[in-house]
């Protein structure tokens, strides 16, 4: 993870620079949904070898909880890193529509653990923040983007592609 150590090192140079942190929270972030992208499908080839045996081996069972075992560690510890940088980006001053990002992004990890509470909250700080912007348009679109990436992400983890498809092109670009 050469990108941890870089900015991690960068982090310790300039501890109050929120740009640094703001990447440092994406790598985590992006670092937290692989591990937990892997638990997630450990959990699901177990549910299918109890329901379907004939089609697994003897070992699938005890490997996939292997995975989960060295994994939730892991991801555990992403998942705090990324909330505590992009919570020294809300915390940020001056405050600016930077801050709303902070916030959005602590609600996208909540929303991941399904604490509605807290990522509702946080959402609400951020709209708050956008509220009190000097430039509203640029406040408003921000913000739009955000919830257009929170929406769109939330698609595959409640199965809505089953049913949905997006055909041809999109504006969307992550």
């Amino acid at each position: 993870h050469r990108w941890v150590k870089l900015l991690e090192s960068q982090k310790l140079r300039t501890p109050n620079d929120w740009r640094t942190r703001f990447k440092l929270g994406f790598v985590y972030y992006f670092l937290f949904e692989e591990a937990n992208g892997r638990i997630e499908l450990a959990q699901r080839r177990i549910k299918k070898a109890k329901d379907r045996p004939e089609e697994f081996d003897k070992n699938t069972i005890p490997r996939e909880k292997d995975i989960i075992q060295e994994r939730l560690p892991l991801a555990n510890d992403y998942r705090v890193k990324a909330i505590y940088n992009f919570k020294k980006v809300a915390e940020k001053t001056p405050k600016n529509s930077v801050n709303a990002w902070g916030y959005a992004y602590m609600a996208v990890i909540k929303g991941i653990e399904k604490d509605w509470p807290a990522a509702i909250q946080l959402c609400e700080q951020a709209l708050a923040l956008a509220r009190e912007a000097p430039d509203q348009r640029q406040a408003l679109n921000r913000l739009r983007e955000y919830v257009q990436a929170l929406i769109l992400r939330s698609f595959p983890e409640s199965e809505a592609f089953r049913p949905l498809a997006f055909v041809g092109g999109t504006a969307l670009r992550f």
